[in-house]
């Protein structure tokens, strides 16, 4: 099955290079050692010799001491020693506690992370990354947070957790840096392609593979992902497309001879599936040959799975070799999706007997691979989640002395303004409930004008006028005793029309108000007005002006109809907090029944009521009424 390009040759070249030692100036001995030991990087034991004999001129606190222990761990990689490797950034983790310094901290949880992906680990990977990864953001160095973010999602995609892949390349992208990390810009989108691959997105895939490619910065960057965005085409399968984006690929241009091996027989096997005619054999056989005399066992595992396919119809035992051989290979390299693979390709050409202990190790491979990936989501996840909680833990610690400090200082002055804010809201609220209500009365007020309008209107226009043309109708055949009754009716219906006109409440008030008081007393009552000029009618609200209004002409009417008066006397005054008006007529005055029951005086106290004023009837002597209205 085609391998598709996790790390690209040269982010894998690049990684090399930010392992390798810093190189320092100095005059000492043991600074001395350590230069020589850098000289010889790639010879692994040399460099181990002087770096050792470097520390032995050394004391743990020198700055150099961590460098030394990190020489050795870079020496110790190359000598593929990972087991001494891991043990060293122990060390270097374990001093770099101790004297408080995070660059180093994170450092050694770097060095562990690369040993453990040569150890196939990637749990372990993935944790030292991430840890790594948190101490790089608390330092603010957000590029190199990047790249372990990056480290993550490579030893998610190992395990099959694409969405967890996805989820941390694309928190790489955002932290690496776009013009300096251009490499590893190309690796993460590589990634994020290769999860919508696998998830079955293919037009995503395409997408990320062509955001890979603006981040490429030379031809084998290039080549490797075009050699990605065929294989995709031939899984899908567009076999003719895979081959366009093949042989678009200028293999004279690619300076890896490992890369340029893969494409070439990547063709091969394109060209085969497209006319099985096409001598692919011959060409992968001398691939598969170039493979093993260069050591290079991991890419044979190809060329057997091509060859078996090849060879399947018409050299079914030479299809069997080639299925052994990748089982064999897959075997050693502990890689358990090629191993299933192989056992699929042996299944298809080996006997009967043989076909029943190959399905039983299938199953066992098929559980133990789906356990694997299950176990390695789970602990990427709780990986992350301890971590970030245990992140969490750590800065609370720290702050809380401080914060304890700060709050114990800004206690009074919270409790202060906190109280303050309180009573100011209380206040608000309370203000505007009392706007509330006043707002709802004003407009209850005026709805109740609005209504007495219509009314007026109805009887004005509709009413009064059919009584009048009644009237002249009957004025030939009608009584003329009928006649004067009706006439009756209609000024009755004109004067209950003119009372329930619209009130002005503008700058005309006191003027409309003194002519209805007037009007409405005509020539059978003497009117007497006192203290009419001193109140301030342009500062009372206008649903206050209507009912003043509207009562005063509702007393005189009551005294027209019940009192038998001859003078009426009206009082007005203004205290600090209302205003007070005093009625009084000098007729019979009201049965003591009649304001006990508050007949035809129900309407009026109700409008008072409507402005939270008062008002007091007393008809024993003439009719009185004292009114308060609130200023």
């Amino acid at each position: 099955m085609p391998v598709r390009v996790i790390l690209l040759l040269y982010l894998f070249l690049c990684s090399c290079q930010e392992q390798m030692p810093v190189h320092q100036t100095g005059s000492t001995k043991a600074e001395a050692n350590y230069q020589k030991s850098l000289s010889f990087l790639n010879q692994p034991d040399s460099m181990i010799f002087y770096a050792d004999k470097a520390l032995r001129f050394s004391k743990k606190s020198d700055s150099i001491y961590p460098k030394l222990l990190d020489c050795k761990i870079y020496a110790n990689n190359i000598k593929k020693d990972y087991q001494t490797s891991i043990s060293l950034a122990e060390q270097l983790y374990n001093h770099a506690i101790k004297h408080k310094d995070t660059s180093n901290m994170a450092l050694a949880l770097y060095r562990k992370a690369l040993a453990y992906r040569k150890l196939d680990d990637q749990t372990k990977v993935f944790e030292n990354s991430f840890k790594s990864r948190q101490l790089y953001l608390a330092k603010g160095d957000s590029s190199k947070a990047g790249k372990r973010s990056l480290e993550m999602a490579n030893a998610q995609i190992r395990r099959a957790d694409l969405h967890g892949a996805q989820l941390s390349a694309t928190e790489a992208l955002k932290l690496l840096n776009h013009d300096k990390d251009s490499i590893y810009m190309v690796s993460a989108h590589n990634v994020i392609a290769m999860a919508y691959e696998n998830l079955g997105f293919a037009d995503d895939a395409l997408k990320e593979y062509e955001n890979a490619l603006r981040f490429a910065e030379n031809y084998d960057e290039v080549a490797a992902i075009q050699q990605n965005m065929a294989l995709l085409h031939t899984d899908h399968p567009n076999l003719d497309k895979a081959l366009e984006k093949f042989t678009a690929i200028d293999t004279a241009a690619i300076k890896s001879s490992n890369l340029k091996t893969k494409i070439r027989e990547n063709i091969a096997y394109v060209k085969w599936q497209i006319n099985p005619q096409y001598p692919a054999e011959k060409e992968i056989r001398k691939i598969l040959n170039f493979q093993l005399n260069h050591q290079n066992s991991f890419d044979a595992g190809n060329s057997y799975y091509y060859l078996s396919k090849i060879l399947a119809k018409r050299k079914p035992d030479s299809a069997l070799y080639y299925a052994r051989k990748w089982h064999q290979l897959s075997s050693k390299n502990f890689d358990l999706s090629d191993q299933i693979g192989a056992l699929k390709s042996r299944m298809e050409f080996e006997p009967p007997s043989e076909k029943l202990k190959l399905i039983d190790e299938y199953i066992q491979l098929t559980d133990s691979i789906r356990k694997v990936e299950r176990l390695a989501k789970n602990s990427f996840a709780k990986i992350r989640y301890d971590e970030e909680n245990k992140q969490r833990q750590i800065l609370a610690l720290e702050n809380q002395n401080f914060q304890q400090k700060v709050e114990t200082s800004k206690f009074r002055n919270t409790l202060f303004y906190s109280i303050l804010l309180i009573l100011l809201l209380v206040i608000s609220g309370l203000f505007f409930l009392y706007y509330l209500k006043q707002k709802h009365r004003a407009e209850k007020i005026m709805k109740i004008q609005e209504t007495e309008n219509r009314i007026s209107k109805v009887v004005h226009d509709e009413i009064a006028n059919d009584l009048y043309n009644v009237m002249n109708s009957l004025e030939t055949t009608g009584s003329k005793v009928a006649i004067d009754k009706l006439e009756n009716v209609y000024e009755r219906t004109r004067a209950i029309s003119r009372q329930n006109n619209p009130i002005d409440t503008g700058e005309f008030y006191a003027d409309n108000l003194k002519g209805m008081l007037s009007n409405s007393a005509g020539k059978r009552f003497r009117l007497f007005l006192n203290g009419f000029e001193e109140i301030p009618w342009n500062k009372i609200s206008a649903e206050k002006k209507i009912v003043i209004y509207r009562v005063l002409q509702e007393l005189i009417i009551n005294s027209r109809k019940h009192s038998e008066a001859t003078l009426i006397a009206i009082h007005f005054g203004k205290k600090i907090k209302h205003y007070f008006i005093q009625y009084s007529d000098n007729g019979v005055g009201l049965p003591k029944e009649f304001l006990e029951n508050q007949n035809g005086l129900q309407n009026t106290e109700n409008r008072i009521l409507s402005v939270k004023g008062s008002i007091k009837f007393d008809g024993e002597k003439g009719f009185r009424a004292t009114i308060h209205i609130p200023a």
